[in-house]
């Protein structure tokens, strides 16, 4: 039964058009969820059966009952359609194919795929790669300078030069900062380079003092990483589907 119901879970979602994800959403669980009801692993509670039954507009029992063809319980779609001229740019839909023109490109969208125009893509990726790299150069000339000032400063035992060293780490981190904040993806902002860093400048100093008791405690700080990633990745994913939402929200109907 599970690998009956499965088949046509799966085939009713792809008929409606909903990636995993979007499901996983409209029903409240997470998309493995989804992907263990459609391969068979496990079966979805009487709720949620009743849950996808009302989105597909069709009865538990037509559901459930595998002498009926599958292709009996699909609605005629009505394609959503639409044209629509805002402050944000031309958004244009029809069928599975979606353009979004507006200050950051040409997006195409095929189906579940999303395509970007290349020339807009390029020019905006070799602006943000040129920025980048000014800022990288700047960074590390800006640490390697604080480096030696505090080297030749505190020079006594060469305290400067010994325990200072990982500020080095830190000329990574800007550059990524300016990444993540154009591409609105926090993702890619390097936390992993300031943890280090700092882990080994704390460390280093609390050595050479004999403070932090010396490395265990500082080790804490790497439990930061993973809570970080979790939350950045969380606000990916809610930006994406907000930004979808706002798209579907702002058209004018052409289906009539």
């Amino acid at each position: 039964m599970k690998e009956d119901l499965s088949l046509r879970l799966t085939a009713l979602r792809k008929y409606y058009g909903y990636t995993q994800e979007e499901l996983a959403i409209k029903l409240g669980v997470t998309r493995q969820a989804i992907i263990k009801w459609e391969q068979g692993e496990t079966s979805p509670s009487i709720d949620y059966i009743k849950a996808l039954c009302d989105l597909y507009d069709i009865s538990i029992d037509d559901l459930l009952n595998f002498d009926i063809p599958i292709e009996k319980l699909f609605k005629e779609k009505k394609q959503d359609n639409y044209v629509n001229i805002d402050e944000d740019g031309l958004h244009v839909k029809e069928g599975d194919t979606e353009v979004h023109i507006d200050s950051s490109g040409v997006h195409v969208y095929d189906g579940d795929n999303e395509k970007y125009n290349g020339y807009s893509k390029g020019y905006r990726n070799a602006k943000t790669k040129l920025v980048s790299n000014i800022i990288d150069i700047s960074s590390i000339l800006i640490f390697v300078v604080i480096y030696l000032i505090l080297g030749f400063t505190l020079h006594e035992n060469d305290f400067g030069f010994i325990t200072f060293w990982p500020i080095l780490f830190y000329s990574l981190v800007p550059s990524s900062l300016y990444k993540a904040i154009v591409k609105k993806n926090f993702t890619k902002f390097n936390i992993i380079f300031l943890i280090l860093g700092t882990y080994l400048l704390v460390g280093m100093y609390g050595e050479t003092t004999n403070a932090f008791n010396g490395w265990a405690y500082p080790a804490l700080m790497f439990i930061i990483i993973p809570i970080y990633y979790s939350l950045a990745n969380a606000f990916k994913n809610l930006m994406y589907y907000k930004n979808k939402i706002n798209r579907k929200d702002k058209t004018i109907d052409l289906s009539d």
